[in-house]
C-alpha cells in the first residue's frame, strides 16, 4: 500500500537531522507530485478570513500586519495577502524550511496564471523572475513561533493558519496561543482552518476517511510518531477546549459535516478513546475557527 511505503520513508527520514532530511523529503514529495500550488484554496481561505475580520472587528486586510503559522511548501498565502488584499507585512513562521527561489518563483507564476487581474503586479513579476520574496514578506524557517518574544515592527493585527494545527500536539497548540499574546494587539484575531481526516486515506483509497480513529493512542504513536508523518486526532470539541484553556474564545466556527463522511465513519470500529463524541463531532471537517481574546469577546455565533 502506498501509505505504508510513504510511512516507512518518513520514519527513516524522521531519525535524521532536519537540515539533512528536509531536502530529501522535499525531493520525494516533488517526485510523486504531492506538493500542489493551491491558489484557489488559499484565496478562498483569505476571503473567509476577510469576512470574519470585517464582521468581528470592522476591519479590512488592507494595511494590516499579519502572522502566518506554518509556511506551507509555497508562499502563496503571503503573496496573495500582500499583492491582492493589501496587507502591510506578513511574517510567516515554520518549524521546517520549505521555501526556495524555485518555489517562490513557481508560486508567483501560478498566482499570475490563475488571477488575471494580478498579472501586471510588480511584486509578483519580480518574484517570478528572481525567486525572491518582496521586502514586506518575512520568512522565519526553523522557528517555533511559541518561542518568539516579539515580531519586528511592532504588535501584529491578525494571526492565521491553514491546515497546520492538525499537525501539532495539544501541548504545542495550547502554548502557541498562550504565548501569542506577547506579540499580538489587544484586539487581534486568530483564524484557523483545520482538517480532521486521516491523511493516509488520500494515498490509499481502500482506507476509510477516518480510519485512524480505530487505533489506541499508543498504536497511533507508532504509526504517526515522527515529524514527517505526525498528525493529531483531535476532534472539534477538543479544539474548543484547547483554545479556551489558552485564553481564547471561539467567536465564529464553521465546519463541514456530510452524510458521506458519516457513512465512511461507520466503516471503522471506533476506539473507545473517542466514545464520548457524537458522529457529527467525529467527522466535522474543514473547520474554520475565529478566535478572540476572552476579555474582548463580542457576541458568539457558531454555525
Amino acid at each position: 500500500m502506498k501509505w505504508v511505503v510513504k510511512a516507512a520513508a518518513q520514519e527513516i527520514l524522521g531519525r535524521l537531522p532536519a537540515r539533512l532530511a528536509d531536502p530529501i523529503y522535499h525531493g520525494l514529495q516533488r517526485a510523486v507530485r504531492d506538493i500542489p500550488v493551491d491558489i484557489q484554496g488559499q484565496r478562498s481561505f483569505i476571503g473567509e478570513t476577510a469576512s470574519f475580520l470585517q464582521e468581528l472587528r470592522g476591519k479590512k486586510l488592507n494595511g494590516l500586519r499579519i502572522v502566518e503559522l506554518g509556511s506551507g511548501w509555497h508562499p502563496v498565502l503571503p503573496l496573495l495577502l500582500i499583492c491582492e488584499f493589501g496587507a502591510a507585512t506578513v511574517h510567516t513562521f515554520d518549524v521546517s524550511q520549505h521555501y526556495s527561489p524555485a518555489r517562490i518563483a513557481e508560486a508567483a507564476d501560478e498566482i499570475m496564471k490563475n488571477a488575471t487581474h494580478l498579472r501586471a503586479d510588480s511584486f509578483l513579476r519580480r518574484a517570478a523572475l528572481t525567486g525572491n520574496l518582496p521586502d514586506s514578506i518575512h520568512y522565519h524557517p526553523r522557528t517555533k513561533i511559541q518561542e518568539i518574544q516579539e515580531v519586528s515592527g511592532g504588535p501584529v493585527d491578525l494571526a492565521l493558519s491553514r491546515s497546520v494545527l492538525e499537525y501539532a500536539t495539544s501541548e504545542e497548540i495550547r502554548h502557541i496561543h498562550e504565548t501569542s499574546r506577547r506579540w499580538l494587539t489587544h484586539d487581534a484575531l486568530w483564524i484557523h482552518l483545520v482538517g480532521t481526516s486521516d491523511d493516509r486515506a488520500r494515498q490509499d483509497r481502500r482506507l476509510p476517511q477516518f480510519d485512524f480513529l480505530r487505533y489506541s493512542k499508543n498504536t497511533w504513536a507508532r504509526i504517526s510518531g515522527n515529524r514527517y508523518a505526525y498528525k493529531n486526532r483531535l476532534r472539534l470539541p477538543e479544539y474548543r477546549s484547547l483554545f479556551q484553556s489558552a485564553g481564547w474564545q471561539v467567536e465564529r466556527e464553521k465546519s463541514i459535516i456530510t452524510e458521506s463522511a458519516i457513512a465512511s465513519l461507520n466503516l471503522v470500529p471506533i476506539h473507545r478513546d473517542f466514545a464520548q463524541f457524537s458522529a457529527e463531532e467525529l467527522v466535522a471537517g474543514a473547520i474554520r475557527f475565529a478566535l478572540v481574546p476572552r476579555e474582548t469577546q463580542p457576541n458568539r455565533r457558531i454555525n
